[in-house]
Order: C-alpha cells, then sequence, then structure tokens
C-alpha cells in the first residue's frame, strides 16, 4: 500500500493524455488501498464533469472527512480556502488527490507554506499527490523537490522542454516527438 504514496507529475501539452492516466492511476489508488480521494478541478475539466462537485470548501470536507468517501471540487479565487483543505490533508491523511492544472495554485514566483508543506510531507501524512499540468515550466521548485514520479508527455514549448530537461534528465527532442498517451518515466530515487 505504501508504495502509492507519493507525488507524481503527469507533464503534458493539451489533449496528451495525461489527465486520462493520472486519473486511471488515482482509480487505483483507490482500489489498492480503500481511501477516498479528492479531484481539485480548477477549469472544470471535461474529463471530470461527469462527476459530481461540492460547491464549497465545507462540503469538500464534510464528504472527505466526516462521510468517509469522495470529493471533486472547483476551488474559487479564495486561496486561503485552498490551504485550509492543505492542511487538513495533512492533519487527517490517507487520501489520493489528483490536482488538475497545477499551474494555477503554485506559481514559479510562489507557492504557499500550506502547499508546500502538504507536498513536501506526503509519507508522514499518508497522502498521493497525482498533480497534472500542461506548463511545467510555471510550476514553483518545491512543488518539484519532493522526489516525485515524472510522466512526461509531449511538449513543445521551449520554457517548458528546458524545464522538464533541467528537473527531471527528459531529453527535449524525445518529448517532442511523443505520440498521443505515449510519455516517458522518471521514477522516485537517485
Amino acid at each position: 500500500m505504501s508504495d502509492r504514496l507519493g507525488c507524481y507529475w503527469y507533464l503534458g501539452k493539451t489533449q496528451s493524455g495525461k489527465s486520462k492516466k493520472a486519473f486511471a492511476d488515482l482509480l487505483e489508488d483507490i482500489r489498492t488501498t480503500g481511501w477516498r480521494s479528492l479531484i481539485i478541478d480548477p477549469m472544470p475539466a471535461w474529463n471530470f464533469a461527469h462527476l459530481p462537485h461540492e460547491k464549497s470548501l465545507e462540503g469538500v470536507l464534510q464528504k472527505l472527512f466526516e462521510e468517509k468517501t469522495h470529493a471533486v471540487w472547483t476551488p474559487g479565487d479564495d486561496e486561503e480556502e485552498l490551504d485550509r483543505l492543505m492542511s487538513a490533508l495533512r492533519e487527517v491523511g490517507r487520501v489520493h488527490v489528483l490536482w488538475d492544472e497545477t499551474n494555477f495554485h503554485m506559481s514559479k514566483q510562489s507557492i504557499t507554506k500550506p502547499r508546500s508543506k502538504a507536498l513536501r510531507g506526503w509519507a508522514h501524512s499518508k497522502l498521493t499527490f497525482r498533480m497534472v499540468t500542461q506548463r511545467p515550466g510555471d510550476i514553483h521548485g518545491d512543488a518539484y523537490a519532493c522526489d516525485p514520479e515524472v510522466y512526461c508527455f509531449r511538449i513543445d514549448k521551449v520554457g517548458d522542454l528546458e524545464r522538464v530537461h533541467d528537473e527531471f534528465g527528459f531529453d527535449p527532442e524525445a518529448v517532442k516527438a511523443l505520440a498521443v498517451e505515449q510519455f516517458l518515466t522518471k521514477k522516485r530515487g537517485f
């Protein structure tokens, strides 16, 4: 069960298959552990449109921690609510999180302390983070500093290609040549 814990990044351009793989991996997390899950869906994306979304942070917390079931949430503009959620996840643990469009909530310039602590403390809190973004160059370094496993789908933008090369060692030419649903993997560890 503990081999499912950790931070996983799914990087790639739109329609590359990254969210589809992240969702399939989340479903496997749930089957393997029996734990509840949370999908943070900022847009909301068509991939998760068929799932009922909670209308408030209170609804999310009730689903996860009182009803002990799954939740999907589209956060509003109140960044403090998202930080309250991260603190609650760290405190209670045993939740699998799929976070779509993460670059909306942790830019290259800044990441809040609760978000950084949640990502870096996944093992202590028994959390899984499956982070999805089409802009890996825009993500704060702290979010990548948690020894993640990385799935790199096709990327075309120069800044993003440079970042996945610098952070994870992916060959930019190989990344640009990937077909839909193909990816390169960097496993956790040194």
